[in-house]
């Protein structure tokens, strides 16, 4: 069959899916899909604690999804390479939201390049790091996303670098504010840096529940307030993810920079397989 099939269906409102997704690899070693095309689907490819998955060629398009490519939990080594996520031929749903490149949930190691998207560089908390982004051309338009009591949205030594992105919108990708010792070089098409909470989904905690209201596209989740003092809350949860970061080298000293230039240093080091952002060590790169 030529071209993407008819009867796209609906997106439907946020955690409703219906499950008719693409691949999904859990507690998967040494895998790899290729030349793959994925239509209309509710999410696309995914990856749950994983290790050395290769994804080349493929494509995600059709009606508006949830999540393109899903990185979670404790996945690690990840290649998706010469991917495309074109536009979505349905605007996203009442209630719902699209990310686009997602990790979470200390993964590290992950790679994606070589791509032309619309949605963002998502994470959902739970401190991912060690991650690469380059050469992409992005439309924006995506949300990050993650519960408020999951830790931290990003750890250590983040890479976008040669990043072309459509309509101004910094989120998700200007991470120099905000991901120690990163590296964010040749990012072109912005003017600051990522500012939360624009977009992000808010889920309170109470009794260990989550409790919210699907709202407007784009729109945060509202809940209840949350309840520190309960077992399982913001504080113990964010607590533990602290120590499990600290015990797996994630969380390092924050890197600095001057809020009159923007101007980051970067050097390298040889422990570490990425650039760092630090400051003084190498001549200046400016994000643009």
């Amino acid at each position: 069959m030529s071209g993407p099939p008819r009867r796209p269906g609906k997106q439907t409102p946020h955690h409703l899916d219906p499950g008719f997704n693409g691949p999904h690899f859990q507690a998967a070693l040494n895998c790899w899909v290729r030349d793959v095309d994925l239509w209309h689907s509710d999410n696309g490819f995914g990856l749950t604690t994983s290790k050395g998955v290769t994804l080349t060629g493929v494509r995600v398009g059709g009606r508006a999804r949830h999540h393109t490519f899903i990185c979670r939990v404790q996945s690690h080594d990840m290649l998706v390479e010469d991917f495309e996520i074109p536009k979505a031929t349905t605007p996203v749903a009442t209630g719902a939201a699209h990310h686009g490149l997602n990790t979470e949930g200390f993964g590290s190691g992950n790679v994606w390049s070589n791509g032309v998207m619309e949605g963002t560089f998502d994470s959902h908390r739970a401190l991912p790091f060690d991650s690469v982004r380059t050469a992409i051309t992005v439309t924006n338009n995506g949300v990050t996303g993650g519960a408020g009591d999951a830790g931290p949205r990003w750890g250590a030594r983040f890479c976008h670098w040669n990043i072309d992105v459509l309509g101004g919108r910094a989120h998700g990708i200007r991470l120099e504010e905000h991901a120690p010792y990163s590296a964010m070089v040749g990012i072109r098409g912005t003017s600051g840096p990522h500012r939360p909470p624009e977009g992000l989904h808010r889920r309170a905690v109470h009794s260990g529940r989550r409790a919210g209201r699907a709202g407007a596209a784009g729109e945060p989740l509202r809940g209840t307030a949350a309840r520190p003092d309960r077992q399982g809350g913001p504080p113990m949860r964010s607590a533990l993810l602290m120590v499990g970061a600290l015990l797996a080298g994630a969380l390092t000293a924050p890197a600095t920079a001057t809020a009159e230039s923007r101007e980051w240093t970067v050097g390298t080091a040889a422990r570490d397989p990425v650039a760092h952002v630090r400051p003084a060590e190498a001549a200046p790169c400016r994000c643009r």
